[in-house]
């Protein structure tokens, strides 16, 4: 059963155990097939007379004493073998940290594989560092345990602390980690740190969250209220699949998680949807506002404005972030999307005329107003169109701008005219 340097340990591990297995069953065998015997005999000889009875005398532990004490000691470096297989799974884990631990374990093995004399059960000084080997194994399982409860501790994302928690799961048994109560207090931990944190932010910054550079106010309320759910529902999100496996909620802890968990989920939520809702009648008013004339007349000299909602810049641009955001955009608010350069160009051409036509007609001197009239009759009749026929959404505006362009330059050259006459 040694190996070619006269320790077992060289052996190709599933071989030796099953040669450790094939000793012990023969020696479970042997046992089995001498109780038989001494049982069968036993049971003859009640049925002789007394002096023709015949005794099973010999002793068992006589027989089978050293082959147990062999079997012991081959029950000892299986246990050994079977248990540095589960620690040698420490070192596929990739866990910071991890490294100074899997160095004591190299000692501890290295350690109980030096020892002399493994297959000599008569030395007891074996025993005695297998002894030593078991309890470094408790006291490594130990360190595990405080290994675990300090990255709990530490200040990194609870949804680290999870995936890390995690890796353990599987070895958890096999190790004696205790991994579900680690669980609960992780738990604790997202409770205190996470759920706890987010609501007092929600409720101190809400009336005017600090949103992402240069994002429009909505984008950025929104934004602003997404990446507070993120903060709650990723680890959340985690410990529904560990409920779902092992039922981690069902404690009182996991009980109050839920309930909190809950109630801010849905507060963030309605936020979100509150400002996407305002937003979105805000594209339909605009979009709505549209089908109104290019122009208006207002006052008490019926002087031509613009009749444009400058708002509709704003909520393009909310526009362009929301679907950043991917969240739904209204068929008007698409709309606006798609027309908003016409709408600019439109708006910026209708500005330059409407200066135009009003710096031209004051051009006129009091004396020549009632001789000019007929001219600033005529540039009026020009832009009634935009007052009374054309909406935003014609397709004729550029031509009705150039159109009226071209009347209010021609009657603004004829007025420089007679202003260098006069």
């Amino acid at each position: 059963m040694q190996g070619s340097s006269g320790k077992v340990w060289d052996q190709e591990e599933n071989d030796l155990l099953q040669r450790i297995q094939a000793c012990i069953s023969l020696k479970s065998e042997y046992q089995d097939q001498f109780r038989k015997a001494r049982d069968r005999l036993a049971a003859e000889s009640e049925n002789l007379p007394g002096k023709e009875k015949r005794h099973f005398d010999f002793s068992e532990n006589y027989i089978f004493g050293k082959l147990e004490n062999f079997c012991n000691r081959l029950e000892s470096i299986k246990k050994i073998i079977k248990t540095l297989r589960v620690f040698h799974k420490l070192n596929s884990l990739r866990v910071d940290g991890i490294d100074e631990i899997v160095k004591r374990l190299e000692t501890v093995e290295s350690n109980i594989k030096m020892r002399p004399g493994e297959l000599d059960y008569r030395l007891l000084d074996w025993d005695t560092g297998f002894e030593e080997f078991q309890n470094a194994i408790v006291r490594l399982e130990g360190e595990l345990q405080l290994f675990i409860k300090g990255w709990i501790e530490k200040p990194v994302p609870t949804t680290q602390v999870f995936c890390i928690l995690a890796k353990f799961q599987p070895l958890s048994d096999e190790m004696h980690l205790n991994i579900m109560e680690s669980y609960q207090e992780l738990i604790r931990r997202y409770h205190k740190q996470d759920l706890d944190m987010v609501r007092k932010v929600y409720n101190k910054q809400k009336s005017d969250p600090p949103g992402p550079r240069n994002f429009p106010p909505v984008s950025a309320r929104i934004s602003w209220s997404r990446q507070l759910y993120r903060r709650i529902d990723g680890p959340m999100e985690i410990i529904r699949e560990l409920h779902t496996e092992h039922q981690i909620l069902k404690s009182k802890d996991g009980q109050q998680v839920i309930k909190t968990y809950n109630a801010i989920a849905t507060a963030l939520v309605e936020y979100e949807t509150m400002y996407h809702n305002l937003w979105t009648k805000s594209a339909n008013q605009a979009k709505q506002g549209l089908k109104g004339s290019l122009l208006l007349r207002a006052g008490q000299e019926k002087d031509y404005i613009i009749n444009f909602n400058c708002d509709i810049y704003q909520i393009c641009r909310e526009g362009r972030f929301i679907k950043k955001i991917e969240l739904e955009i209204p068929p008007a608010g698409e709309e606006l999307l798609i027309q908003e350069d016409r709408l600019r160009e439109y708006h910026k051409n209708l500005q330059t005329l409407i200066e135009k036509f009003r710096s031209t007609r004051d051009m006129i001197t009091p004396v020549m107003a009632p001789f000019l009239r007929f001219f600033v009759t005529r540039m009026e009749n020009a832009l009634r169109p935009g007052n009374a026929l054309l909406t935003w959404d014609s397709l004729n505006v550029p031509t009705f701008i150039a159109e009226s362009d071209a009347v209010v330059d021609e009657i603004r050259a004829l007025f420089t005219q007679i202003q260098d006459i006069v």
